[in-house]
């Protein structure tokens, strides 16, 4: 809301108590041209002969433009603080979901740290040139299982994370067709 715009629904407000048609017959206008001006104040663009009106009006009638204006201020700041506290309301909620999917991808790599550390173990107690498994390709190979569990484990989370990404996309459609 411009300064402009403002003093006029100030004035209409404090000096007129909501009354209108006082408000203009105070500033000296007709009824209907002050209804036309607001209506072209209110959509953004100015009247020069408003503006003069309302200082005649405050200096005429002894009113207080320092009040008004800090009015003015008040309503300003607490429109910006109303703005910043949604932003920063939305930071927070999206750096809460980074912070999430960085821990999820922790302890992801965390486990395919280990189940590598583990494949090195089993092959080291287990693939040596004289193992019976290795010349065999025995199903019943310590590592062999090891390695199919994992290969397991992998297509189950791949399919977990297609799910959670079709539920989501899922929810957001519901979300766009609301």
């Amino acid at each position: 809301m411009t300064l402009m715009q403002y003093f006029l629904e100030y004035t209409i407000e404090h000096a007129c108590h909501g009354n209108r048609s006082e408000c203009a017959r105070r500033l000296g206008l007709e009824y209907p041209d002050f209804r036309r001006y607001r209506k072209r104040i209110l959509s953004g663009c100015g009247s020069h002969r408003v503006n003069e009106a309302l200082m005649n009006m405050y200096c005429r009638e002894g009113l207080s433009v320092d009040e008004m204006i800090i009015s003015y201020k008040e309503a300003v700041l607490q429109k910006e603080s109303v703005e910043e506290n949604i932003c920063h309301q939305k930071d927070i909620s999206m750096y809460a979901a980074i912070d999430e999917s960085m821990i999820k991808a922790q302890k992801t790599n965390q486990l395919i740290s280990s189940a590598r550390s583990f494949c090195e173990e089993l092959e080291r107690s287990f693939c040596k040139d004289d193992c019976r498994y290795r010349w065999n390709y025995s199903d019943d190979c310590p590592p062999r299982k090891f390695f199919a569990y994992l290969e397991w484990l992998f297509l189950e989370q791949k399919k977990e994370l297609k799910g959670n990404h079709s539920e989501e996309n899922k929810q957001c459609r519901e979300k766009s067709d609301l």
